[in-house]
């Protein structure tokens, strides 16, 4: 089984700066923060497209037709309280968002607000790809705070030091 190459060195992983605002939090407050910029989103066609001129001897339709076979299986086991564990990526698995009930018994499904897939990353591999290892990988010499992408086109999830990415708006049609 193959597994998955690292970057090449001397790729750059593109963050941008951003200062929080959000005077309720004191400690995060005026604070500068970094988050990964995200310039495009791949769908399926895209993957298998991308997958193919990596040298895949099966042409765009096949490597299409098993990740959406992926997804539905992938889906329908998470359905079913499972795991979905990808070697050399991650384990995909259900979490649910919740309020807080005053006993046991009062907990019930309308204490359950929404429902997440997560991806855990794979921490046993050569690939370390969670935390400090995956972290130490990277080459974050550049900043999209430079000249080379415009932080007034993108936009990103809540402020604090936590994850979440910067993506691209369309700008307004004239």
């Amino acid at each position: 089984m193959s597994r998955m190459k690292t970057p090449a060195a001397g790729i750059q992983f593109l963050y941008g700066k951003y200062q929080n605002k959000n005077d309720k939090n004191e400690k995060a407050y005026n604070k500068w923060y970094g988050r990964a910029v995200i310039l495009s989103t791949l769908d399926t066609d895209d993957v298998a497209q991308h997958m193919m001129e990596h040298g895949c001897v099966y042409g765009t339709d096949v490597i299409k037709g098993v990740l959406e076979k992926f997804y539905d299986c992938a889906v329908e086991l998470l359905f079913q309280n499972r795991r979905v564990k990808m070697n050399g990526l991650g384990t995909l698995c259900m979490g649910l968002v919740t309020t807080g009930a005053e006993s046991e018994s009062e907990f019930g499904p309308k204490n359950i607000e929404k429902a997440r897939i997560y991806l855990l990353p794979d921490a046993t591999t050569d690939q370390q790809l969670s935390g400090a290892k995956l972290r130490s990988r990277m080459n974050f010499s550049g900043s999209a705070t430079s000249s080379f992408v415009n932080l007034d086109n993108f936009e990103g999830g809540s402020g604090g030091s936590g994850g979440g990415g910067l993506t691209p708006v369309e700008p307004d049609n004239p």
